[in-house]
């Protein structure tokens, strides 16, 4: 029994005696998913508190395993990644993607992917959601054919988010997932649901909160490994198995480390290989030209490929929207029926058809209105259009943000596919691959109107300020709105005012209109109820994007910096020592400001808690990132020994007259070594970031500086979060004459 086997007979065991794993760090026993770290094995370091369900999903075995993924792989992703810059850089010099020669036998060679599993071939209708509980209850009983349960665009990524995520994903697949609202309804599983897919976040992404070595872990690498683990052996024995949506892939190179994850996770686990299946989202131009050798490398884990319509344009819009023919009219104008939107579905459907494998077409993301039954009508004719086409087209399935929406769609299949399970017979061998077809994205008669231009801004605020607060997806103007649909806002306010676009009311987009533009939608918003740090903090981030010369990779990685706090851990010191408590917001998380500084230019972050006499903020630009919220109870940096900071704490602060609650320390020579000795203790917020400054030139004794520097300067809250709650007494021993002088009223006293 202490034999490797043979990854296709039966279940193999991986005994520790026989396979050695001191270079995996895990091993796994006869019972089940028991991994248990190898003697030169080192874990997951978790940087947050534990949170409900922590006990249940990080466990030492499948941390050892999530482990041992990021050590055989992480290299590879990061090396891929790189590759995707030096590629996007080339395209801004001039160059075009073209089909890839050196696959060219691959697209002409006779071969097809693994049949489909049984519940996995009639996909006619699937819905998609975040793995949020009672969203994922109603999708499981909506009627759908597949449930993709998304930890990707739909989900705020936060800790609380992701580790709920997988207690609810391990409960649905035990069909114990229950909900009961605060108005008293209940909501329970059927007995006849979807089948579940998992949508992991995408090979970009990080889980900050988790670190290996001191970096942080691939995102893709953690919610794959997490649901694999604990749920692999489960859904086998129920019927089914470990499916997989794969979320922004560029290259097939990208799907080869997929691959090759698969393969070892089922040879760790002791599965046979080919139990996973995965469905690739075509949802990158780049991608489009791969579409059959993102197959090829997949092959026995390949169940189909799915045209994710949002993000395409969005990939479109960051690769190529500096040239001048790439300029794109209003989002609502640019549809399916579009020529190179068409030009990108029909080979879709030809790749998958030609390989054997599943076409799925894209979202249909309207909420219904129970209130406004003629828009309502309106808008579902439109979705039996838009289904009725990719139905007729070859598509085998397609997706449906909403439940209500299910039966619709169904409907439109039902009448193409009968009792059929798909159509993959349906080859559309009159469809021929053309690079002009994919790359011409002229649409006639459609223009850039100032309602297009309101809208982008409207929904970049409203989505951005409630995935700051947790939710991922957002109904918006009766519309399902992920981060697909925010990033196509910003990249295409980003092109408009870089090429100055004409506008269908006349005149141009300039800076200036758009800012009288921002303006107005944001105070509409407020008057709406929104507003608050949220909605500030989506105002800058906005801000900050629209205006970059060159599109940042995606809108999530800046917003992650908002939701997440990423510190070092405090120094150990002697003895007990009692946390402080800070200000607080309305909901009782502690209040934060970031810590900015610049050394030649360039500007490093980190979040400190508004309890500390330390804080400063150099006065730059007001496109600067203002306040954080920590989601969980982050502790106050560790108090520092020295002079500066018992005179900080001694009182040493003046309120200037004209600013109420506007505090700057008394010298310019203290303000800089207040930073220098900061700088050295702090933990800046993000990967590459040095936690030791340059040494700081230029200062002069007494009050002098040298000209050019910038002022530090505490900066108060945003209207409507009060003041500096239950700040820290100031420290009784007199350190100076000055000192000894009562300290100032204000909320630094």
């Amino acid at each position: 029994m202490g034999g490797r086997g043979h990854p296709g007979r039966g279940t193999p065991w991986l005994g520790a005696g026989t396979l050695s794993w001191r270079e995996a760090a895990v091993s796994r026993s006869p019972e089940g998913n028991a991994f248990t770290p190898g003697p030169h094995a080192s874990l997951l370091a978790l940087t947050q508190p534990a949170v409900p369900g922590a006990e249940q999903i990080l466990t030492p075995d499948a941390l050892a395993f999530v482990t041992e993924l990021e050590r055989r792989f992480g290299a590879r992703r990061r090396a891929l990644l790189a590759t995707r810059l030096e590629r996007r850089a080339r395209f801004r010099q001039g160059e075009l993607p073209d089909f890839l020669p050196d696959t060219l036998e691959v697209r002409e060679a006779p071969w097809r992917v693994a049949p489909a599993p049984a519940d996995l071939d009639d996909r006619r209708v699937e819905i998609t959601g975040p793995v949020e509980r009672k969203m994922m209850i109603n999708a499981l009983n909506s009627g759908a054919k597949v449930f993709m349960a998304d930890f990707e665009d739909a989900l705020s990524p936060s800790w609380e988010n992701v580790v709920a995520g997988q207690e609810n994903c391990i409960a649905a697949i035990r069909r114990t997932l229950t909900y009961d609202s605060p108005e008293g309804k209940a909501y329970r599983l059927n007995p006849d649901l979807a089948t579940l897919v998992i949508r992991p976040r995408g090979w970009h992404l990080v889980e900050k909160h988790a670190l290996l070595d001191g970096e942080p872990v691939s995102g893709s690498l953690f919610d794959f490994g997490l649901y694999f683990f604990h749920n692999a052996h489960e859904l086998l024995r129920r019927g089914s198995g470990p499916y997989f949506y794969l979320p922004k892939l560029e290259s097939h190179h990208e799907a080869r480390l997929w691959n090759d994850v698969f393969c070892f996770a089922q040879e760790a686990l002791g599965l046979p290989q080919g139990t996973i299946r995965a469905t690739v989202l075509i949802e990158t131009i780049l991608a489009a030209f791969e579409m059959e050798e993102i197959l090829f490398e997949l092959k026995d884990h390949a169940a189909g490929l799915n045209a994710g319509r949002w993000d395409y344009i969005f990939s479109v819009l960051k690769n190529f929207g500096h040239r001048p023919e790439f300029l794109l009219p209003d989002r609502a104008a640019v549809t399916m029926a579009v020529p190179f939107m068409r030009c990108y579905t029909d080979m879709l459907v030809r790749a998958c058809h030609r390989r054997g494998a599943h076409a799925i077409g894209g979202m249909a993301a309207y909420i219904p209105s129970r209130k406004d039954k003629a828009a309502n009508e309106r808008a579902m004719m439109k979705v039996r259009e838009d289904k009725g086409r990719e139905a007729s087209n070859g598509f085998d399935g397609s997706w449906v943000a909403h439940p209500d929406l299910v039966p619709v769609a169904r409907a439109c299949f039902d009448a193409v596919l009968g009792d059929r399970p798909n159509q993959k017979e349906r080859l559309r061998e009159e469809v021929h691959p053309s690079r002009q077809g994919l790359l011409n994205v002229a649409i006639p008669g459609a223009q850039v109107t100032e309602h297009g231009v309101r809208t982008n801004i409207r929904v970049a605020l409203e989505y951005v300020e409630n995935w700051l607060d947790g939710r991922g997806a957002v109904g918006i103007d009766n519309l399902m709105e992920d981060s697909a649909t925010a990033e196509i806002s910003r990249t295409q306010l980003q092109q408009w005012l870089r090429q100055g676009a004409p506008l269908a009311e006349g005149g141009v987009l300039t800076r200036e209109r758009y800012a009288v533009l921002a303006q107005e939608e944001l105070a509409a918003l407020e008057a709406a109820g929104h507003g608050g740090l949220r909605l500030a903090e989506a105002s800058a981030l906005l801000e900050r994007l629209v205006h970059e010369a060159v599109p940042e990779e995606f809108l999530t990685l800046g917003a992650y910096r908002y939701l997440t706090t990423w510190s070092a851990p405090p120094p150990k010191r002697p003895g007990p020592r009692a946390p402080r408590t800070g200000a607080r917001d309305p909901q009782g998380r502690a209040l934060l400001f970031p810590f900015i500084r610049s050394w030649g230019g360039r500007f490093r972050t980190c979040n400190l808690p508004v309890n500390s006499r330390a804080l400063c903020q150099l006065s730059y630009t007001p496109r600067l990132l203002p306040v954080s919220l920590s989601r969980t109870n982050t502790p106050s940096l560790p108090r520092l020994e020295s002079k500066t900071t018992r005179r900080t704490r001694a009182g040493r602060w003046r309120l200037g007259d004209e600013h109420a609650g506007y505090a700057r320390p008394a010298s310019r020579r203290f303000e800089f070594r207040l930073l220098s000795r900061l700088a050295r203790r702090v933990s800046m917020g993000g990967r590459g970031y040095s936690s030791a400054p340059p040494p700081v030139k230029g200062v002069r004794s007494g009050s002098g500086r040298r000209e050019g520097m910038m002022s530090p300067s505490v900066l108060r809250p945003p209207p409507g979060h009060g003041t500096l709650a239950d700040p820290a007494p100031p420290d009784p021993r007199p350190t100076s004459r000055r000192a000894r002088r009562p300290p100032p009223a204000g909320p630094f006293a």
